[in-house]
C-alpha cells in the first residue's frame, strides 16, 4: 500500500513527510558558528566531507572503469526488468479491466445497501476473484458473514462485514470477537474484517495483533470499484500473505 494511501486510511502523514519534518527539525537545531574558532571548526568539517565524498567517487569510478565489461550485462538485465515490471502491470490492469466488466459497486451503491445487501455484495466480489463463497451471516453466525474457499492455496478465508450509515468506526470488540470465532469455529485461515467505515486505532492494533485483515471504505473502493482482487489484497499464496495468516490457526492445517 502507498504511503498515500496510508494517510487516507490512518490520518497519519506519510514515512516521506515525517523524514521531512525530521530533517527540517534537525536543520533548525543546527547552531551557527558564533566564533573564529567555531567558523575554524566549521569549514575543517565541511572540506573533510567534501574530500570523503570525492574518494568515494574516486574509487567508485575506478571500480566501474576495472568492471567495465559488466556494464552491457547489468543494463540488459535493467532493462529486462524494467520490461517484466512493465509488463506484469498491464496484466493485473487488463485483470482489473475484466474483474470490472464481471462485477463491480460504487460506494454509493454500497452506502445505500443494507447490511444483508452488503454481505451479499461481498460474497459475490470474493466469487468474481475466484473464492468459493457463501453467505453464512445470521443471529447466530458466531462473528462470521461469509466464508470462502481459495482453491490455488485451500485457504479458508472468513469475513465479517460491517456495514455503516453514519461513517462509523468499527471498534477493537468485533476484532475480540473475530478472532475468537474464526479460526476456533470456523477453521479459518485468514480472517477478514470489511467495513464502508474506517477502524479505531485501537482494533487495527489489534488486528495487527491477531494477524487480522481489515478492508476499511478506502480498500473497498480500490476492491468493488477499481477492479483490484481480492486475492492480491490479501496476498493469498504470497510470504506477504503470511502477516495474515491468524494465529488462532485450523487446527488441522500445518501452522
Amino acid at each position: 500500500m502507498s504511503d498515500q494511501h496510508l494517510y487516507r486510511t490512518t490520518g497519519q502523514p506519510s514515512r516521506l513527510v515525517r523524514v521531512c519534518v525530521w530533517g527540517l527539525g534537525v536543520l533548525r537545531r543546527v547552531r551557527r558558528p558564533a566564533t573564529a574558532e567555531d567558523w575554524i571548526g566549521a569549514v575543517f568539517i565541511a572540506l573533510l566531507a567534501v574530500s570523503v565524498t570525492l574518494q568515494v567517487l574516486a574509487t567508485l569510478v575506478q571500480t566501474l572503469l576495472a568492471v567495465w565489461w559488466t556494464l552491457p550485462s547489468l543494463l540488459a538485465v535493467g532493462g529486462g526488468g524494467a520490461w517484466a515490471w512493465g509488463w506484469s502491470r498491464g496484466v493485473r490492469a487488463r485483470a482489473a479491466a475484466r474483474r470490472l466488466q464481471l462485477l463491480s459497486y460504487t460506494l454509493e451503491e454500497i452506502d445505500a445497501m443494507t447490511p444483508t445487501g452488503f454481505e451479499e455484495a461481498v460474497r459475490k466480489l470474493m466469487i468474481r476473484d475466484g473464492i468459493t463463497s457463501q453467505r453464512v451471516g445470521g443471529s447466530n453466525d458466531r462473528a462470521a458473514d461469509v466464508i470462502g474457499r481459495h482453491a490455488p492455496t485451500g485457504l479458508k478465508v472468513v469475513v465479517q462485514c460491517k456495514h455503516t450509515t453514519t461513517g462509523a468506526k468499527v471498534p477493537p470488540k468485533v476484532i475480540y470477537e473475530v478472532n475468537g470465532t474464526a479460526g476456533p469455529a470456523h477453521g479459518a485461515d485468514v480472517a477478514v474484517v470489511v467495513t464502508n467505515g474506517g477502524f479505531s486505532v485501537k482494533a487495527r492494533q489489534c488486528a495487527r495483533e491477531f494477524r487480522m485483515a481489515l478492508i476499511d471504505r478506502d480498500t473497498l473502493e480500490l476492491w468493488a470499484g477499481q477492479g483490484a482482487s481480492v486475492v492480491d489484497l490479501l496476498a493469498l499464496g504470497s510470504v506477504r500473505g503470511r502477516r495474515y495468516r491468524l494465529r488462532h490457526r485450523n487446527p488441522d492445517r500445518v501452522a
